[in-house]
C-alpha cells in the first residue's frame, strides 16, 4: 500500500503559473521505466532497479512469455496501438528530483510512431502527477483526469511507485535512461532479427 493518500487536483491553466514548459516536453526525452532485455549495456539499470525490488523493469516481463516471444509480442502491440483510433491519456510523474517518466511506456512508443520523433507532451492527451510538492499534485490537462476520488487515489499510487523507486536511489541523477534510447533498443532488436531471416 502506497503512502501517498492525499493529493490536490489542479487544472493546467493553474498548474502553468509555476511550470510553463510542461506542455514542450518532448515524449522521447521522457525517463523511461523499461529497458527491452537485459545487457551488458544496461546492466547498471538492472542492478539499480534489484536494489529497490522493481521486478519489473524488463519492459513485458510481467507476462509469462519466453524473451524470445515477449519481445516481438510488445512491439507488436506498440504497433498495433499506434494504428488505433483510440486515443488514451497518458500518466507522467515528475518525481521529487525533477525527473519526467512517462508512466505508460507502450502508449508513449504508441504515439511516437503515430506522429513522429519530435511528439510533444502538448501533442498527446496526458495528465501530470507531481511529486515535487509536499501533497501530489494531479494535474489535469483537457480534461484527461477521469474526475472519481478513486481513480485519482489510483493514479497517485501508481505513480507513487515510481516516486517510492527514486527515493530507495533507483534512478539517481547522473543516470538517465530516455525512451530515445529504449527506442534504440527496439530498433537494434529489429535490426538482428531481420539479419537473422
Amino acid at each position: 500500500m502506497s503512502r501517498f493518500n492525499d493529493y490536490i487536483l489542479k487544472s493546467y491553466e493553474e498548474y502553468i503559473s509555476f511550470n510553463k514548459d510542461i506542455l514542450n516536453l518532448i515524449l522521447s526525452e521522457l525517463e523511461c521505466k523499461h529497458i527491452l532485455c537485459k545487457n551488458f549495456d544496461n546492466k547498471i539499470f538492472v542492478d539499480l532497479a534489484l536494489k529497490v525490488d522493481y521486478k519489473w523493469v524488463v519492459f513485458g516481463s510481467h507476462r509469462n512469455l519466453k524473451e524470445e516471444d515477449r519481445i516481438p509480442f510488445e512491439i507488436n502491440r506498440i504497433k498495433d496501438m499506434s494504428k488505433s483510433t483510440i486515443s488514451r491519456a497518458v500518466r507522467i510523474v515528475k518525481t521529487s528530483n525533477g525527473k519526467y517518466f512517462a508512466d505508460n511506456t507502450h502508449w508513449v512508443l504508441a504515439y511516437l510512431k503515430r506522429f513522429g520523433e519530435n511528439t510533444k507532451l502538448k501533442d498527446i492527451p496526458f495528465y501530470l502527477v507531481d511529486f515535487s510538492h509536499k501533497v501530489p499534485l494531479i494535474v489535469d490537462v483537457n480534461n484527461s483526469v477521469i474526475k472519481k476520488d478513486e481513480d485519482m487515489r489510483n493514479a497517485v499510487n501508481a505513480a507513487g511507485d515510481v516516486e517510492e523507486r527514486i527515493e530507495k536511489g533507483w534512478r539517481p541523477n547522473n543516470v538517465v535512461y530516455v525512451i530515445k534510447q529504449f527506442e534504440c533498443e527496439i530498433k537494434r532488436f529489429e535490426e538482428n532479427c531481420l539479419e537473422k531471416e
